[in-house]
């Protein structure tokens, strides 16, 4: 059985346990669920770009619950993102049975209500995960295990691949990142324009979901500072409006000692940054592949630099 078939039958079992319960234990077998998605590097990276897609979402999900409306997705991932987002408000309520308030009334009890309430949010939700995992479309999850792999197995020949040419090393990196994703099974091809050096930008042109990324090395001796690293993150930015997609992706190799730190005002607890603007959400990964002579408990503390929302925003501005 391989690791992702495994992950299947897993969590498909956490699912039926789920599906299962009944009113009064409903509650805590949710709670068992939510853990085993935050355990797990490949279902967290998956909750967390679907919640990406729909950044407006839970603003719009309160308007409608003050109305006492019910919010239907006008696709199978928005559909997903609303089950998603309520059964993340059930984790936190402090109602004794929380999913009531989000099916209409049912005549049959608590039970009959609650099978409403999964029919609606629970199944759109792990059907819409499970299909991601199946189909291996899953970059963010990915990205960070090549990050991983990046910094504790390959880092001097990735630093080589910089160093030995400084003038293409960066499109060196870039394919070391496009070839993992292509060996996981991430559906996505090459662009000629990409393949022949004149852009770093990879899409699925053909595909109604293609994949936006761009890599970049952040080595202010080079002048590749914050400054240009911003630049990047405005092309990934005209490149998801370009293709009309809800998030996009900026790897960045730290070819440095001075430290790279994006500051915004979101919330980047789940570990893996991201910023919003507007109805677009990039998530940064940065990857470390500078040979430090020290481990990085006995280093002094690293020369920054820091890119805010408003260097962010202006940039996008200036375009318009």
């Amino acid at each position: 059985m391989s690791i992702l078939q495994d992950l299947r039958y897993k969590l498909q079992k956490r699912i039926q346990r789920l599906s299962s319960a009944n009113f009064e234990t409903f509650n805590s077998e949710l709670v068992r669920v939510f853990d085993f998605f935050d355990s797990n590097s490949t279902l967290r990276g998956a909750v967390i770009e679907l919640q990406a897609k729909f950044p407006q979402l839970d603003e719009e999900l309160t308007t409608a619950l003050a109305k006492r409306q019910i919010l239907e997705g006008s696709t199978e991932a928005e559909h997903a993102a609303i089950g998603l987002n309520i059964l993340k408000r059930i984790l936190v309520s402090k109602s004794q049975i929380p999913y009531l308030e989000f099916v209409h009334q049912v005549s049959g009890g608590f039970d009959k209500a609650l099978d409403r309430f999964r029919e609606r949010y629970l199944e759109p939700f792990y059907e819409y995960i499970d299909e991601r995992v199946d189909e291996r479309n899953l970059v963010l999850s990915e990205l960070v295990r090549f990050k991983h792999l990046a910094e504790w197995f390959r880092r001097a020949e990735l630093w080589e691949k910089w160093k030995s040419a400084p003038r293409s090393g960066e499109h060196a990196l870039a394919f070391s990142v496009y070839e993992f994703l292509y060996e996981q099974g991430v559906d996505f091809q090459i662009e000629p324009a990409s393949a022949s050096g004149e852009a770093d930008m990879v899409s699925a042109q053909h595909s109604s979901t293609p994949l936006v990324a761009d890599v970049k090395i952040f080595d202010p001796s080079s002048s590749r500072g914050s400054t240009y690293i911003l630049r990047g993150f405005h092309q990934v930015y005209r490149y998801l409006h370009d293709y009309n997609q809800p998030i996009g992706y900026l790897v960045v190799f730290k070819g440095s000692e001075k430290q790279l730190e994006v500051a915004t005002n979101l919330d980047n607890t789940d570990n893996v940054p991201h910023v919003q603007l507007g109805d677009k959400t990039i998530f940064l990964i940065q990857i470390d592949i500078f040979p430090h002579e020290e481990p990085a408990s006995k280093r002094a503390i690293p020369e920054r630099e820091v890119i805010t929302t408003i260097d962010l925003e202006t940039e996008v501005a200036e375009e318009k």
